[in-house]
């Protein structure tokens, strides 16, 4: 069935077929995704509750305004949750760039897209106790379920149109997507530049030093303290994304992620942001950007 309005500016979409649900479901199912990358490339902050061999180094401690992550904030990375922050722009984007081409696209949950601003002590702390690490959270608000709606409803739209009409919405929506994406790299430095790239490259050398590696298990041993069981920040952010695969989001695994994210959030303070701040700060002198 084709749509009378497809060449103008009000065409009624809302929800991709088949083939295009795959990548429509980048406005949630990558958020996931992306966050858990972004908890194998995050500092895998740890912190000691009774361990005494990071707390006796000399490391200062850290102020509420410290950003817990200077490389990576000079990436424009927004901290371990940055890639959040990425995502959310690329999507909106995409969606601007298709009702400017006629289409009804929703526009997809927001929320986290000024995360870069945001990668302070406090900040993060702040972050944590609202929503943890913005995966369960992110998932089951209102805006986010409005949203899935929208277009589960695009989709059956979607699917009653000519083919030729169909060709022309994934073809529009493969273009919008690739010039979001490279709206997304001039916005995000840390995905496109040879600089961050080496700021990428620093991390790594830092995440491999022995005072590094101590803190992350000084980490697992702070949360257990907490009564959480991880052996790696990151693993706690990877359970709580592979639950948006699957039917498990509810109400308590909401409570469960925030707790998580602030147990994460204190242990860390206490150690790799405290020592992995003086050896980023270093890294940026290094570079010659600080």
């Amino acid at each position: 069935m084709s749509n009378q309005n497809l060449s103008g500016s009000n065409t009624t979409i809302n929800s991709p077929s088949a083939n295009h649900r795959r990548r429509a479901k980048f406005a949630l199912i990558p958020i996931a995704a992306v966050a858990i990358i972004a908890g194998a490339f995050a500092l895998s902050i740890g912190a000691t509750s009774s361990g005494a061999s990071i707390r006796n180094q000399d490391s200062p401690e850290l102020s509420a305004n410290d950003a817990v992550s200077p490389l990576r904030d000079m990436m424009g990375a927004g901290g371990e949750f940055g890639s959040i922050a990425y995502a959310e722009f690329v999507n909106s984007s995409r969606a601007s760039c298709l009702r400017n081409r006629g289409w009804n696209e929703p526009e997809p949950p927001s929320g986290y897209d000024q995360l870069e601003t945001k990668t302070t002590v406090e900040g993060m702390r702040a972050f944590a106790s609202a929503v943890g690490y913005g995966l369960q959270t992110h998932l089951l608000s209102n805006e986010a379920i409005d949203h899935k709606a929208a277009m589960n409803t695009q989709s059956d739209a979607i699917a009653k149109l000519d083919a030729g009409t169909q060709a022309r919405y994934f073809t529009d929506s493969g273009n919008c997507m690739n010039d979001a994406e490279s709206l997304g790299a001039s916005k995000f430095p840390s995905h496109n530049s040879s600089t961050a790239r080496s700021m990428a490259a620093e991390l790594a050398k830092i995440e491999s030093l022995p005072a590094m590696q101590q803190a992350e298990k000084d980490w697992s041993a702070c949360m257990s303290d907490s009564g959480f069981s991880y052996a790696r920040s990151a693993d706690a952010r990877r359970e709580f994304s592979e639950m948006m695969f699957s039917n498990a989001s509810n109400d308590e695994s909401v409570k469960r992620e925030i707790a998580t994210a602030t147990a994460d959030v204190e242990c860390s303070i206490q150690t790799t942001w405290r020592v992995g701040r003086p050896l980023e700060l270093d890294a940026l002198i290094k570079l010659g950007l600080a």
